[in-house]
């Protein structure tokens, strides 16, 4: 990511979408003292529903299954902090962001309302077999087994 004059920012695939007010309930948000604002998925696409995400986050819930999602708005001095994503991972990569953004202490907590849109179709980088997904995990937990036993 280049160097950014902006508080905060937030990673968008091109395929989902933001609701119109996002980004300002986002920056209330943090300005009222948290630094990730996490708001609920609205699924759309072949799978309709509404992934609810808790009041907050924590590294040692992070460790079991990824409560926030990959639009979540966090304070640019924390990509810098932890490096931006690994690049060298070939999913997930949003999920140990996160973990590494936990951390180092980041507030993660829920924004509520209709901010983000996630669209759900087969054949998507994230529409991954159930074998994938438990070597995912095996990954993750490998990578910061020093924190906590998952």
């Amino acid at each position: 990511m280049a160097s950014i004059n902006s508080t905060f920012v937030i990673l968008l695939d091109a395929d989902d979408k933001i609701g119109k007010d996002y980004l300002y309930e986002a920056e209330r948000l943090m300005n009222s003292g948290c630094d990730v604002a996490n708001p609920d998925a609205i699924l759309f696409g072949e799978r309709r529903s509404r992934w609810v995400v808790p009041d907050e986050v924590s590294d040692e819930m992070l460790l079991k299954r990824n409560y926030v999602h990959c639009c979540a708005a966090f304070r640019t001095s924390y990509w810098e902090q932890v490096g931006g994503i690994d690049e060298t991972m070939v999913n997930w990569q949003d999920y140990d962001f996160w973990i590494r953004v936990a951390k180092m202490g980041a507030r993660i907590k829920r924004l509520p309302g209709d901010h983000f849109h996630y669209r759900r179709h087969s054949g998507s980088k994230s529409s991954i077999n159930s074998k994938r997904r438990e070597e995912l995990r095996r990954h993750i937990r490998s990578k910061y087994e020093s924190l906590a036993s998952c």
